[in-house]
């Protein structure tokens, strides 16, 4: 079941980019009162840019009524049993996880796939959302994020047996 976002998530959202972003000028001062301003200037930018990089990878990720200003919350991980972790490329949907920077933890749980990229970006599949597995393709019908999901073999082997006991 998926819940609706209230307008307090926005609020806050916008309320805790301003606090980290205000939040770093005031420490800055206070700990580095000698250094040149623009050094942390570049710094806010590095944070800015890598803020809008997880809203941008999220556009590819997930689709829009789920994504970061969508109307609906995302799936979180479950409290199951975690059957096995694997850090791997792959892909989900048209968004490529396959250079050295960009990995993904593929966490199979008892009841589905939790898909975890930059440490920050969570994707959750539940096994009654699985459809077909075509080698290391998963096709899935998850209303969350796009179609297949392509992963290490061990990972769609793991996800076989899940489906094939339930």
């Amino acid at each position: 079941m998926t819940k609706k976002k209230n307008g307090y998530w926005y609020i806050l959202n916008i309320f805790y980019f301003l606090i980290v972003t205000t939040g770093n000028v005031a420490l800055f001062d206070k700990f580095f009162p000698i250094i040149n301003r623009n050094y942390y200037l570049f710094f806010l930018y590095q944070l800015v840019l890598f803020y809008a990089l997880i809203l941008f990878f999220s556009l590819f990720l997930f689709k829009v009524s789920y994504g970061p200003f969508g109307r609906y919350k995302r799936a979180s991980f479950p409290k199951d049993k975690i059957i096995e972790k694997f850090i791997s490329s792959g892909r989900v949907g048209i968004f490529p996880i396959d250079n050295p920077i960009i990995r993904a933890e593929f966490t199979v749980f008892k009841n589905g796939l939790g898909i975890k990229i930059l440490r920050l970006i969570k994707i959750y599949i539940p096994k009654e959302n699985f459809k077909t597995f075509e080698g290391r393709r998963l096709l899935h019908d998850s209303p969350e994020t796009y179609n297949p999901i392509i992963a290490n073999e061990k990972i769609i082997m793991k996800l076989n047996e899940i489906v094939a006991n339930s």
